[in-house]
């Protein structure tokens, strides 16, 4: 369909005229018309006679009372700012997701949060001009739907490296030696399931324009303790391999074995593994860039971690084997080994938004740098009890914790923590998004359970003070997987 220019303008100025009028004595004055000769006129304005066409207006914003004009049709003051808006007729008015105007909800439902609109289209006072939703006392504030701050959180579905340790667990057929590994050693690592775990994420924008913000965060994984059980009646041979110093031999110390002609000892083995970590930071949000559809923040701030992880291995034997040892004494050993590394740092990083209709991706880069407190604790008891009593004989020492290595340790080193993280957000409206994303977490300088233990040992000689020797090894762990949650600004 074809529009008469020139009428359209007529129409356009004497609708407008008395309006201007009219808003003289108002605080907040209606934008005045220009002439042809891109002049405002206070008095007999010629917007009839104007060969530009208003209706598609686009704002450009001057920092003086008299802009300098590039083709003007129209030009509005802001009271509040002082400040002058101008808008020529340069953009197709189809190619705006609220040409529908703020007042039929084109903005409020959501179309400017999710990048449908510019960064001009406010949620208070919107008034449309060609197609674009236009606060005009509140154009200068950069809306994006969260006028006050955000809060997120996640359900964290993770990952970690499994738990490294030598041998821990071995069997055999009846009557022979335990050579087959259950449990321990490169081929059946401890671990491998997922950690489920939780992550907050809230703060406040400090201006209006929400260039500068602050905010914090809180996640942890809380793995339930697992247990790994292997017992036997002796049917079959089950220990726990070491290599024997004394024979400079591979050898297994048996809770289960039959001898075939003077009787059989039963017994089990339990393995329990822990491992929790918890990490807190508080950042500062400083834009580095901006367009209607994006946005690049630089962060700062503090990092808290913990990584707790403890492993103890329990046997029991009850003898049955004709021997020095009465039928029926209980003998137990219990070996704990236990890690706790806390860090304090700074850190620096980056995040950015995008978006594209109800979408937005989101990502975050950002390195901690501090101190890593390291804290080892390794003790071992074994109890006897003999046949038909309650209680039994306790002394320090177990089977993979003796006197050598029993004890506690700590040292402080200089570390780095790397994060990164990736997210697709689904605005399911100007509040409310429903996130889908991927964060992996390194941790190159950490003491772990697992690596305390040494598996050279004497056991013909209780008192020797050389082996096992006390292992105080570097480890590096990480934490990966998929985060689901939600997210509401306000």
């Amino acid at each position: 369909m074809k529009f008469n220019r020139t009428a359209l303008s007529m129409a356009l100025g004497g609708a407008v005229l008395p309006l201007g009028i009219a808003a003289a004595n108002d605080s907040a004055p209606f934008p005045k018309p220009l002439s042809t000769t891109g002049k405002i006129s206070d008095s007999s304005p010629l917007v009839g006679t104007s060969t530009v066409s208003p209706q598609h207006p686009v704002l450009v914003a001057s920092k003086t009372k008299q802009p300098t004009y590039h083709n003007a049709s129209y030009a509005a003051q802001d009271a509040g700012h002082g400040e002058t808006i101008m808008m020529d007729d340069s953009i197709q008015s189809s190619s705006s997701s609220c040409s529908d105007g703020c007042s039929s909800g084109g903005c409020s439902s959501g179309g400017c949060s999710s990048g449908g609109c510019d960064s001009y289209c406010a949620t208070e006072s919107c008034r449309s001009f060609g197609g674009r939703g236009l606060g005009v006392e509140r154009y200068l504030k950069c809306n994006s739907g969260c006028s006050l701050g955000w809060f997120e959180t996640d359900a964290l579905l993770w990952w970690a490296p499994n738990v490294k340790t030598p041998p821990l667990v071995a069997s055999g057929l009846r009557g022979q030696q335990a050579t087959a590994v259950l449990l321990g050693g490169p081929e059946t690592t401890l671990g491998g399931e997922m950690l489920p775990g939780i992550r907050a994420n809230f703060g406040f924008w400090l201006d209006d324009c929400q260039s500068i913000g602050a905010g914090g965060r809180v996640f942890g994984i809380f793995y339930p303790e697992t247990f790994d059980r292997y017992e036997s009646n002796g049917e079959s041979t089950l220990g726990v391999p070491f290599f024997n110093a004394t024979l400079g031999t591979p050898d297994v110390y048996n809770v289960a074995l039959d001898t075939i002609t003077t009787g059989a000892d039963s017994g089990a083995i339990r393995v329990e593994s822990e491992t929790d970590f918890l990490s807190a930071d508080a950042y500062g949000k400083f834009l580095l860039a901006r367009s209607g559809t994006a946005r690049a923040d630089f962060i700062g701030g503090y990092t808290f971690a913990r990584l707790d992880d403890t492993l103890e291995v329990f046997t029991t034997s009850t003898d049955g084997i004709t021997n020095g040892t009465p039928n029926g004494t209980v003998t137990s050993t219990l070996d704990s080994f236990a890690t706790r590394n806390i860090f304090h740092g700074g850190h620096l990083g980056f995040t950015s938004d995008i978006n594209r209709g109800r979408w937005t991706f989101s990502t975050l880069s950002k390195v901690s740098i501090g101190n890593m407190n390291q804290q080892v604790s390794v003790f071992g008891v074994n109890t006897s009890t003999p046949p038909n009593q309650q209680t039994g004989t306790t002394q320090g020492g177990g089977l993979l914790a003796r006197n050598s290595n029993s004890g506690v340790q700590e040292r402080d080193v200089f570390t780095f923590l790397p994060e990164a993280g990736a997210k697709l957000r689904y605005n399911l409206n100007s509040r409310w998004k429903f996130n889908v994303g991927y964060t992996f977490l390194f941790l190159p300088d950490v003491a772990m359970a697992g690596s305390l233990i040494d598996p050279v040992l004497d056991l013909n000689n209780p008192q020797v003070v050389d082996v096992p020797r006390p292992f105080f090894e570097h480890d590096c762990y990480y934490l990966h997987g998929l985060d689901l949650g939600l997210s509401f600004c306000f």
